[in-house]
């Protein structure tokens, strides 16, 4: 875990060009009273054309080495969250996340808090959250089991987040459709995260699922997606058709809307960050992603050594990058890059 500004300082060093301007920075700057000591890391989402002014910010609570414990310490002892609504919602979450034989305790192994950092929120921060669904997180001993949830822990689950978050229960059409989504899943795909979007006006609730690309379309017929498969299945094979794996994030209703955003996780291998700079090459050709921001996104993955202000030892830095194509209701087409950072104090 790394005080924020100290994250801000590596990624100054980063010199991330005008991936992040000025005015961003600032705005970032101004979160960081508003952010507990209990991240693990870091993500900086970043619009690949367009306003460029905003950039905004995830961060990751593990339920392990006090994580969870100290972001509902944070909450409480801190007035500055009192009688601001979405954070009272987040803090009763919290409390039901560190209470033993919740459901949340035990099926939730990792979340994010994620703020939306435009002109009218950045002084007025409120975080919108996603919770980790995959049971195989949980690095503290548990007994083996499978990584998907039952129907009864997804249900027991949906049921306590919408009414801790929400102030109401999950609607029987709510229910549906989300079920649908588990139930429709076969051998090899998965259920990664629900999210709420609390600072959304109006409020979005959304599941992640992570599957092998060949399944996609077959999926989505099944849970019975309203939008356009044929604009995806064109969407998927001039940007990633060699993709074995793809994420995909739905939005949560009555029924699924028929927006699609398809994530894409690069890790630091010779061989992921190849196929990273090809898609880079890919977005920008389409355009998708300004030219002047290729250089940048490409330098960012890698490790690097930095001394945090005021540290005697370098802390280790590990960056990476996930990249988000977004299929609007409109078949519209929008690319954003997440600049992942995770610190570690290192002697070598």
């Amino acid at each position: 875990m790394a005080d924020f500004r100290n994250v801000i300082a590596f990624v100054r060093n980063r010199h991330v060009g005008t991936l992040v301007t000025p005015r961003a920075f600032a705005k970032l700057e101004a979160l960081a009273d508003w952010l507990p000591d209990a991240m693990s890391s870091y993500y900086l989402e970043c619009r690949l054309t367009g306003d460029h002014d905003q950039v905004d910010l995830m961060g990751c609570i593990r339920a392990w080495d006090g994580g969870r414990q100290n972001l509902k310490d944070h909450l409480l002892q801190n007035r500055q969250y009192r009688g601001r609504r979405i954070w009272e919602s987040v803090s009763d979450l919290c409390v039901d996340w560190s209470a033993r034989r919740s459901s949340t305790h035990e099926l939730i192994p990792h979340l994010w808090l994620s703020f939306d950092l435009d002109d009218h929120s950045w002084l007025n921060p409120a975080p919108c959250l996603l919770m980790c669904l995959d049971q195989s997180r949980f690095p503290d001993g548990r007994p083996p089991r499978s990584r998907m949830l039952t129907a009864r822990e997804l249900r027991l689950l949906s049921d306590s987040i919408f009414e801790t978050l929400l102030g109401r229960p999950t609607t029987k059409e709510e229910r549906a459709t989300i079920e649908s989504c588990r139930d429709s899943l076969l051998p090899g795909e998965q259920l990664a995260h629900m999210s709420v979007m609390l600072s959304r006006e109006p409020i979005a609730q959304k599941i992640d699922i992570s599957m092998p690309t060949a399944g996609v379309h077959r999926y989505l017929e099944r849970v019975n997606w309203t939008g356009s498969l044929q604009t995806l299945d064109k969407l998927i094979s001039r940007l990633c058709p060699e993709y074995e794996r793809v994420g995909f994030q739905l939005v949560i209703g009555e029924s699924l809307a028929p927006t699609i955003e398809l994530e894409l996780h690069f890790d630091n291998s010779n061989e992921s960050r190849e196929r990273y700079c090809v898609l880079v090459d890919r977005l920008s050709d389409a355009g998708l992603c300004a030219k002047e921001y290729e250089d940048d996104l490409k330098r960012w993955p890698g490790q690097f050594r930095l001394p945090s202000p005021g540290n005697k030892w370098p802390t280790r830095w590990r960056t990476w990058m996930d990249v988000k194509i977004v299929q609007a209701r409109n078949c519209s087409v929008a690319a954003k890059a997440y600049l992942g950072l995770a610190p570690s104090t290192s002697l070598f």
